[in-house]
């Protein structure tokens, strides 16, 4: 094996192997320089530190023309800079990434396709998709569990709730003592609600349901921390897909974190399902593919406000996108002037159509950042 590992920055790209080293732009031409020098090497492998979008060209060029591309985990490669006994003031050039990866091989990742990597995004967030509206089912099933077990109880998923129902029956709760709860509730909820307010509606409900309902409901109670067993581990698997996503999020060159109110999971919930925006050829057929169109019944001047959505389309793509218009009309000025002018101009189903028009919008600015691969600017909406 002969490592070419090479330094990526925005402009340059350092490399070295024990036959050649030096530096080159990071351009097209600058590649292709690098690749002539290279591309004699016998068993030549090319490592790159992991660096999103400015290795990306480099590592496709290289491993479609049949030389393999690797990345090194930036926790790996700090782990052989100890190892190596570099000083963290060290700058972290080729040389650096060169030692790291002939000592540690085993952690080296091979590079991925933009395909093989939208792939891989696209399961990971139907999955997502999948245990997010189980979670949702749950949580109201949990409710209803809760509103037999605790008639009055204003429940919430939280985690001073939560602790109390799994392990106190009602009896219990209503001959607790009264300052020991205080303190449990103060310690759980690190005071961001009132201990006392809550500890006293807390018993009113215990005694309410004891009135009600005098004998032990054991099998209600195991029903309801059953049920919260199950919240739990899907929002643990939702967090464990999070983190998977954001680093696949990392390798794939987009600018839609760059809109305010998109993060890596409802970029990579759009971007997957979309694949490569040059399959449509304008934002319309975007929108027809996800759904965000409208059945026209006009009359002279008159025109339905009932109108639905075709929802025809792609189903996924259509969630993430109307879930972004959400956040993005709280968080961008544009959006929001956009949403709050839709809202006002409606009589019916207010909050509702102006959602679904603001994720239309969206789909126009989606495409245009998408096609371009340009960072969101607003003085560029129409």
């Amino acid at each position: 094996m002969h490592v070419l590992a090479v330094d990526v920055s925005k402009d340059t790209l350092q490399y070295f192997s024990p036959s050649i080293s030096g530096r080159v732009d990071n351009t097209p031409e600058g590649v292709q320089k690098l690749f002539d020098l290279s591309k004699h090497i016998e068993g030549l492998i090319l490592v790159c530190e992991s660096t999103g979008v400015y290795s990306q060209y480099l590592m496709n060029f290289f491993n479609s023309n049949r030389i393999p591309a690797y990345y090194i985990p930036s926790d790996a490669f700090s782990n052989a800079r100890k190892l190596l006994k570099r000083p963290k003031t060290d700058r972290q050039d080729a040389r650096t990434i060169f030692d790291a990866a002939m000592v540690i091989p085993t952690r080296l990742i091979p590079f991925q396709t933009f395909d093989e990597l939208i792939e891989q995004l696209r399961d990971l967030m139907r999955y997502r998709f999948a245990i997010s509206h189980d979670t949702a089912r749950l949580k109201v099933r949990l409710n209803a569990l809760v509103a037999k077990y605790f008639p009055g109880l204003d429940f919430d998923f939280r985690a001073t709730y939560t602790y109390f129902l799994r392990n106190y029956s009602i009896e219990e709760i209503v001959e607790m003592d009264y300052e020991e709860m205080v303190q449990i509730v103060s310690k759980i909820s690190h005071s961001r609600i009132d201990p006392q307010q809550f500890v006293q509606k807390l018993k009113e409900s215990s005694r309410g349901a004891m009135n009600l309902s005098p004998s032990p409901r054991n099998a209600l109670k195991l029903t309801i921390n059953l049920t919260i067993d199950n919240i739990q581990s899907h929002l643990k698997q939702i967090k464990i897909i999070d983190a998977e996503v954001d680093k696949i999020v990392k390798k794939i060159p987009q600018t839609l974190t760059s809109l305010p109110g998109i993060g890596s999971t409802t970029a990579a919930g759009i971007i997957s399902e979309i694949g490569k925006i040059e399959r449509f050829s304008s934002p319309a057929k975007l929108a027809s593919y996800a759904g965000i169109t409208w059945n026209s019944y006009e009359s002279g001047k008159y025109k339905s406000e009932d109108n639905r959505m075709t929802k025809k389309g792609n189903k996924y793509l259509r969630y993430y996108i109307v879930h972004a218009a959400r956040t993005v009309a709280r968080f961008e000025p544009v959006f929001k002037s956009y949403y709050d002018k839709k809202y006002n101009e409606s009589f019916n189903h207010n909050a509702g159509r102006a959602i679904v028009l603001s994720a239309r919008k969206l789909v126009n600015v989606i495409y245009f950042m998408m096609i371009n691969q340009k960072q969101y600017d607003p003085r560029e909406i129409r």
